[in-house]
């Protein structure tokens, strides 16, 4: 999508949240690839915080056809299941008897309340893809709009979910009120919607566009703005937490107890994915969609022999589809020239490919210890997802997931290969924020985010150094100087205590390379006593705490300096300071003879 960034005082329009009529801020245009709408204004309001698309209508989603593309895409990777299902997870499920999704759209969280918590469901979505899910997973799902005269045999819910949907309603007051007249006197009502205050210039595509979603989401809430709203509607009781880009809100008459730091319980899920792997038709794309899934949590969690035969029945299906052959990742062919159609596309390959290839890139990194074909499949896994994303962006959608895979994938073949070739590594990280090559993806779909890039760099000079590799980790040393805070050489006053996990490591192994490489012994002892300080901000300390400690009296006994190792060697000896681990016993000995 192309984006004009704006930020400029708009028209005085009333505010579909509080009514407001001064002026809004215009904070962009959009040009919207639906229902030939052409550009769209979003105005935020400065009473409420809401923002909304100015002269705009909704589509009708009840007359959507010609999805069977959307539906593929969505069942093989574009669904965060496991996100869709961490709300529910905030709620007390023994207060849960009948529950009812409103907008449930496939239905994967309907069928997993009813197969893993036992509750009583109900579907209602009006959308197409509403009708493949009910027939695919067998599920209650009305296949009309919610409305105060909606009759479900007199029954009332004890818990109405709505995810993602009060954002494509341009009055929320109806549908609130139809939610509410569905719900029993204890009734509550959980719904998720994207986080207007994460709009920004800043915010990465893959979230930014699905959050906007110009031409089908009318309001965009804050916090402010959904609490605002929620208690108009009758609601008595109200909470609202901000999840990144995504408002997660909880309402009832009563209180309600509602557990924010609540995550998906992964066995739970893992069981749920290994069950409807089995009970899917083969060779289709809610199978392999559910495969999918099953193969990256396991991976995921380390149990990379669990994930074989699931990748291998992912390999079948895919062979007899697509004739593809996903044990050589190298040799897939991607199209070229002006991305196809989503159509076009589906028929040719999955949209699971890059996840595929990225999660079996991390088994033959992490267990094999198979450093080339873990490259290979890096590689690959960042070419099939930026030319995902190139297929969505053409119809004006877009994937968080697959954005997020293209630079992981980039990243883990940079790492990879700083095991077998080192100087390639550095050439490869030097190019990841470059301009794209002739043959790569678009540069907006290939670029690692800057803002990456200064961890990705502490990693790979940790890892050349750790290997020895000092002339390509010394390439990369004046940029890790200036992250830490310190000169390129020499010795150096008091710099501030790294805070965090890779700069310690980092610093630690600068240390090493003064120590090593090019021996500079003051300034290694400088280096690791920023280590040692830095370890001991963390909790619990860095395991890494008393090896810094010991270096640095190793780098003042090369430099002839015996009263700083006698002062340091004696902390060895004695009780731990407070706070620190105890001295592990060959660190102690290896101290010890430094002063014998």
């Amino acid at each position: 999508m192309t984006i004009t960034w704006l930020e400029r005082e708009g028209p005085s329009l009333p505010c579909p949240v509080c009514h407001d009529r001064a002026r809004k801020t215009e904070r962009l245009q959009i040009a919207s690839r639906f229902g030939g709408q052409g550009d769209l204004s979003l105005l935020a309001c400065g009473a409420c915080g809401a923002a909304f698309f100015a002269d705009f209508e909704p589509p009708a989603y009840e007359s959507a056809t010609g999805i069977a593309a959307s539906v593929k895409f969505y069942v093989e990777q574009g669904a965060g299941m496991d996100v869709m299902l961490e709300p529910l997870f905030a709620i007390e499920r023994a207060n849960v008897r009948r529950y009812m999704e409103v907008g449930c759209g496939f239905g994967f969280a309907l069928d997993f309340a009813r197969e893993m918590f036992g509750w009583e469901v109900q579907g209602v979505d009006p959308s197409s893809i509403a009708v493949a899910g009910r027939a695919a997973l067998g599920l209650p799902i009305d296949n009309r709009y919610l409305t105060r005269d909606s009759d479900f045999g007199g029954r009332k819910f004890d818990l109405v979910y709505s995810s993602e949907v009060i954002e494509h309603i341009p009055d929320p007051r109806p549908f609130l009120g139809a939610v509410q007249a569905a719900l029993s006197d204890d009734g509550v009502l959980l719904l998720t919607t994207p986080n207007a205050g994460r709009i920004g210039p800043d915010t990465p595509d893959g979230a930014l566009n699905p959050l906007l979603s110009a031409g089908f989401h009318c309001i965009l809430y804050t916090v402010g703005s959904l609490t605002r709203i929620l208690q108009e509607a009758g609601y008595a009781h109200v909470s609202v937490i901000e999840r990144d880009y995504s408002l997660h809100a909880v309402a009832g008459r009563r209180p309600v107890a509602f557990l924010a730091s609540a995550s998906v319980d992964r066995s739970l899920y893992r069981r749920y994915l290994t069950a409807r792997v089995e009970s899917s038709e083969a060779d289709t794309p809610l199978a392999n969609g559910f495969a999918y899934r099953l193969f990256k949590e396991m991976v995921n969690a380390g149990d990379y022999d669990a994930a074989d035969p699931v990748f291998e029945r992912l390999c079948n299906s895919y062979r007899r589809q697509f004739k593809l052959d996903l044990a050589k990742p190298t040799r897939i062919a991607y199209p070229r020239g002006a991305p196809p159609t989503l159509e076009a596309f589906s028929a040719r390959l999955p949209f699971n490919l890059g996840g595929m290839f990225y999660f079996r890139g991390m088994q033959f990194l992490q267990r094999q210890q198979d450093y080339v074909t873990a490259t290979h499949y890096f590689r690959a896994a960042a070419r099939a997802a930026a030319t995902t994303r190139s297929v969505l962006q053409a119809i004006g959608a877009d994937d968080g997931e697959s954005e997020d895979l293209t630079w992981l994938a980039r990243v883990g073949a940079c790492l990879a290969l700083a095991q077998v070739n080192p100087s390639a590594a550095v050439g490869e990280f030097e190019r990841l924020d470059a301009p794209s090559l002739a043959g790569d993806p678009p540069e907006a779909l290939w670029r690692v985010p800057s803002a990456r890039i200064g961890d990705v760099r502490l990693d790979l000079f940790v890892r050349l150094a750790n290997a020895g590799t000092y002339e390509q980790a010394d390439r990369l040393q004046p940029a890790v100087a200036e992250t830490l805070g310190v000169p390129v050489a020499g010795v150096f006053d008091d710099a501030r205590a790294p805070d965090h996990v890779r700069a310690i490591d980092a610093a630690f192994c600068m240390g090493i390379m003064a120590l090593n490489h090019k021996p500079d012994y003051p300034r290694a002892a400088r280096l690791f006593a920023l280590a040692f300080r830095g370890c001991r901000t963390q909790t619990p300390p860095r395991a890494l705490v008393w090896e810094a400690r010991y270096h640095e009296a190793l780098a003042c006994h090369h430099h002839g300096d015996g009263e700083a190792v006698k002062r340091i060697v004696h902390e060895f000896t004695g009780p731990p300071p407070p706070g620190l681990p105890p001295v592990p016993a060959s660190v102690r000995e290896r101290a010890e003879k430094l002063v014998a």
